[in-house]
């Protein structure tokens, strides 16, 4: 029994908001703006960094040449702290290992610049993944199903085959419009009711619970 299993990356494999909030804090005090907190920073992430600067501004700041400044000094101040703080979840690299040892193919699909998706994922979890893919300006970004069935298609499977893997109703949105399952986290940036209330129908507290659902899943679609 196999299948193909989609990993969200901030909030669901790895923690990543400390750096993200420093990144973001840095970029706001070059333009004058005032900082957010790391919780404010947590609510705003799961679109894509310019999403996240859009809705770090203060009200009526974010036009486009704002968001696109903020965003270059953004990206410089990121790419010397994302990996700062940033860690993997506990019990994430054993769920991992399992998963690979029972036969499933593994991959990561974010919003984050694939730049810097690939290098954390290749720092933390090398040789894990059979495909990583980040934000990219040519590609919608999630919730748009594009991405998600590219890795389907590139990997083999069908979305039949396939379960998406976040904490968030972006996540969940992703899985829906491409047609994939979808098991939801609740140790990342969004809680247990928020990925119900979006329609999720499981939603793991752990890793080791997560192993058990996605058992579970695996051995009915496969």
């Amino acid at each position: 029994m196999s299948a193909l299993l989609i990993f969200d990356l901030d909030g669901t494999l790895l923690d990543t908001a400390s750096d993200l909030a420093a990144a973001l804090n840095a970029a706001l005090r070059d333009g004058g703006y005032p900082e957010r907190t790391r919780g404010e920073v947590i609510r705003f992430v799961g679109n894509g960094v310019k999403k996240l600067i859009e809705r770090a501004l203060p009200p009526g700041e974010a036009d486009e040449k704002t968001v696109e400044r903020v965003n270059a000094a953004f990206s410089l101040h990121y790419s010397r702290l994302y990996a700062a703080t940033t860690k993997p979840y506990d019990g994430i690299a054993l769920l991992l290992s399992e998963l690979k040892e029972q036969g499933n193919t593994l991959a990561v699909l974010s919003n984050k610049p694939e730049k810097f998706t690939a290098e954390l994922i290749e720092s933390f979890f090398p040789g894990v993944f059979s495909e990583i893919r980040g934000g990219r300006e040519d590609i919608p970004k999630k919730p748009d199903p594009t991405a998600e069935l590219g890795i389907i298609r590139s990997l083999g499977f069908t979305p039949e085959k396939t379960v998406h893997i976040g904490d968030s109703d972006t996540d969940y949105m992703t899985a829906k419009n491409s047609g994939a399952g979808f098991v939801g986290v609740s140790w990342g940036y969004r809680s247990r009711e928020e990925i119900l209330s979006a329609g999720a129908g499981t939603v793991a507290d752990t890793p080791e619970e997560l192993l058990r659902d996605l058992k579970d899943i695996i051995a009915k679609i496969s």
